[in-house]
């Protein structure tokens, strides 16, 4: 089976519910090649696979992931920011396993709570710097200068998140590199928001200070700065195409 299949027209309802293993890797295969032609009759022939497969095995094998939650991008360039899919399965992962830490805190013991604060800070920092990634990422892709970039999207307490995100990266990356080692205008987007440094649990901190109860609160204001960058890009570029 191959897109030029599709593109004629092919009939491929009988057998593709008498796939195997192989077969269905196969068609995640073609469904890969199908994401990197990027026209539209490829595009066409990855949904097609992502329906077969969704529908033969109760919509456990997801192709192409559905569209962002209140984005205003179009569907189809969604469907081509795999780092966001990437990002979510991070998030949702960190933010599972904190919430499991955080049912052994024991209020009546603050000292003793450093054995679930300090891997709750570690899972924390891995979040946020995969975020950060992913803000990175979407600064590539439309070309726009990242510190201008930072500037847009949703806010928390006056300040944009993107950038509160990026700067929680850079301190938890750097701050076991000394005193000295994370930036000054760093620790000012943070104590921004509200975040003590005396705690030790600055990125912990810097989550609970922008009200997300889950990690993956955060995902729907990354998608709504990811457009705000994509719409930065299209005044400064109106020619150019995203996909």
């Amino acid at each position: 089976m191959s897109i030029e299949d599709y593109e004629a027209g092919s009939e491929l309802e009988p057998d593709i519910k008498q796939l195997t293993d192989d077969g269905i890797a196969t068609l995640l295969r073609a469904a890969t090649l199908a994401r990197q032609r990027g026209s539209q009759q490829a595009r066409a022939f990855n949904r097609f696979l992502q329906f077969q497969l969704g529908h033969i095995h109760g919509a456990t094998v997801s192709i192409l992931p559905p569209t962002s939650p209140n984005s205003v991008m179009d569907p189809e360039l969604d469907a081509l920011d795999f780092e966001k899919d990437y990002l979510a399965d991070v998030l949702r992962m960190t933010g599972d396993h904190i919430g499991k830490l955080e049912r052994h805190i024991n209020p009546n013991d603050p000292e003793g709570n450093a054995i679930i604060f300090d891997p709750m800070e570690h899972i924390a920092g891995v979040a946020v710097v995969t975020a950060q990634r992913y803000i990175a990422s979407v600064c590539n892709w439309f070309s726009v200068p990242r510190t201008q970039a930072l500037m847009l999207g949703p806010q928390k307490k006056k300040v944009p998140v993107a950038k509160v995100i990026d700067a929680a990266a850079n301190y938890w990356k750097h701050i076991e590199d000394g005193p000295n080692a994370v930036y000054a205008d760093t620790r000012e987007v943070l104590a921004n928001v509200g975040v003590a440094f005396e705690s030790g649990y600055c990125v912990s901190n810097t989550i609970h200070e922008c009200g997300y109860k889950h990690l993956s609160e955060l995902l729907p204001d990354l998608i709504a700065w990811r457009d705000d960058v994509l719409r930065e890009a299209q005044m400064r570029n109106p020619d150019r195409d995203y996909s």
